[in-house]
C-alpha cells in the first residue's frame, strides 16, 4: 500500500475453513448485499435463489454449511488457511497455519457452553506455556486445476512447512493490551510487493479493508498506525 510501504509489519489473513465462499467480486458484492438487505448472517437467498435447483450455487452451499457448522474448542487449537492466493516469485501460493500437538488439549472434547469461552481457552492455555503453528505454503502446480480466479476450488499440492509461528506464554487482558486490540486493523495489502495478493476476491478487499480501517480508527479517535515492538 503507497502510503504504509515503510512499514516493517506485514498481515496474513487466514479462516479456519480451507475455502472461500464465494467465487468472484461480482458474487462477493452479492453475498454481502444479500446479508444487508436480510439482516443475517445466513443469506439464504444468495444461495438458493428461485426455484429451479440447477441455477442454486451448491458448491457455495457446502463450503458455507462447512463453516457455520464447524465448532472448536479453543482458537489455539485449529487449523487456519489463506483461501485466497498470494505471489511467490513468479508463481503463486495459498498459505496455512497448522497447531502444534502441544496446543491441542488432551481433556474433554466438549464444546463449552460459556459466552467467552473461546477467550478463556486461550488464557488457559497462555497463562501456563506457549502456543505454536507451523506456517505452510502450498504451491500452484497447475493453472487449471488450481485456479486464481476462484478460491471456492482446492488446491491438491501439497503444503510446505517453511516457519514456526509462536505466541509466547502471557498475560493479554490488561486494559492497555485490550485497548491495543480495538485500535488494531488490517488488510492482505498490507503486504511485501513480492508477496501481493492475487485473484478476484483479494482486489476488491483492498479498498474495503482500507476503508474499514479508516472507520474504526475515526470511531476510536486514533491515528492509523502499524503495531511495534516497543
Amino acid at each position: 500500500m503507497e502510503d504504509e510501504k515503510y512499514e516493517e509489519t506485514q498481515d496474513f489473513l487466514l479462516i479456519d475453513h480451507p475455502l472461500f465462499v464465494v467465487r468472484n467480486p461480482k458474487d462477493y458484492i452479492e453475498f454481502f448485499a444479500e446479508i444487508e438487505r436480510s439482516g443475517s448472517r445466513n443469506p439464504i437467498k444468495f444461495f438458493i435463489n428461485g426455484l429451479n435447483p440447477f441455477k442454486w450455487r451448491w458448491r457455495e452451499i457446502q463450503i458455507g454449511l462447512g463453516i457455520r457448522l464447524s465448532k472448536i474448542r479453543s482458537p489455539l487449537e485449529s487449523q487456519y488457511w489463506s483461501t485466497t492466493p498470494y505471489k511467490y516469485g513468479s508463481g503463486a501460493i495459498k498459505f496455512s497455519l497448522k497447531p502444534s500437538p502441544d496446543n491441542i488439549s488432551t481433556s474433554s472434547k466438549s464444546i463449552p457452553k460459556t459466552e467467552n469461552y473461546l477467550r478463556d481457552a486461550i488464557r488457559e492455555h497462555l497463562n501456563n506455556k506457549e502456543a505454536c503453528f507451523d506456517f505452510l505454503i502450498q504451491f500452484q502446480t497447475d493453472a487449471d486445476k488450481m485456479p486464481i480466479e476462484d478460491p471456492t476450488i482446492d488446491w491438491k499440492s501439497p503444503y510446505q512447512k517453511v516457519a514456526t509461528l509462536k505466541i509466547p506464554a502471557q498475560t493479554f487482558e490488561s486494559p492497555e493490551q485490550i485497548k491495543f486490540c480495538e485500535n488494531l486493523s488490517y488488510t492482505p495489502w498490507h503486504s511485501l510487493p513480492e508477496h501481493r495478493p492475487l485473484g478476484g476476491i483479494n482486489r476488491p478487499r483492498k479498498q474495503v479493508y482500507e476503508l474499514i480501517s479508516r472507520l474504526r480508527n475515526r470511531l476510536n479517535n486514533v491515528p492509523h498506525k502499524e503495531p511495534t515492538t516497543e
